[in-house]
């Protein structure tokens, strides 16, 4: 996972959308990082997954990261399921 570390870096990145069960394969991802949020889109037919997650790349961006989801969270289709925290 050296590679996703050194690309996060390289790019100042600092939230990442993942969908979780493409990277379970290679052990997870990066331990640093902090899932804020999933969002469960039922009766995907789009995404390469049902389930995405939402990490900050660093710690201090966790809190902004989950202010600005739950502010846009009302514009969610109804049948996107939010979970907050791990």
């Amino acid at each position: 996972m050296a590679f996703i570390r050194e690309i996060a870096s390289a790019k100042a990145t600092r939230i990442a959308l993942v969908c979780d069960s493409w990277f379970s394969k290679l052990g997870g991802l990066l331990p640093e990082w902090i899932r804020v949020a999933r969002w469960t889109i039922r009766d995907n037919i789009i995404c390469g997954d049902e389930v995405v997650s939402f990490y900050a790349v660093r710690r201090e961006e966790a809190q902004e990261l989950y202010k600005c989801l739950r502010q846009f969270s009302s514009r969610l289709p109804r049948d996107v399921i939010q979970y907050y925290g791990r």
